[in-house]
């Protein structure tokens, strides 16, 4: 039968972890406001370092996302309806690999 949904997390959890040690990322965090007019999700990832043309990139998938080259850090609002696993490891695959 299907998982339990508790099974399904933890699953999601190793396949972040997978992607974050693959990428050499060393920290990410999801964070996301509760209550009326919440924000959507935010993904934090560090240490990543972007050639100019994935910032371009960056800039036009992602406009309201934040890069800060000295830190290596890139803040992504996620879209309020995504699947945020999988938005995660999209973003990883496509700015940290």
């Amino acid at each position: 039968g299907p998982l339990p949904d508790p099974a399904e997390a933890l699953i999601a959890v190793g396949r972040l972890r997978s992607a974050c040690l693959a990428a050499g990322l060393h920290e990410l965090s999801i964070t996301a406001e509760r209550g009326f007019a919440a924000a959507p999700p935010t993904v934090t990832m560090a240490p990543v370092r972007l050639k100019a043309s994935r910032r371009v990139r960056l800039e036009r998938l992602h406009p309201k996302a934040v890069y800060r080259e000295e830190p290596g850090t890139l803040k992504v609002p996620l879209p309020k309806q995504a699947d945020v696993v999988a938005a995660t490891l999209e973003l990883i695959e496509e700015f940290c690999s």
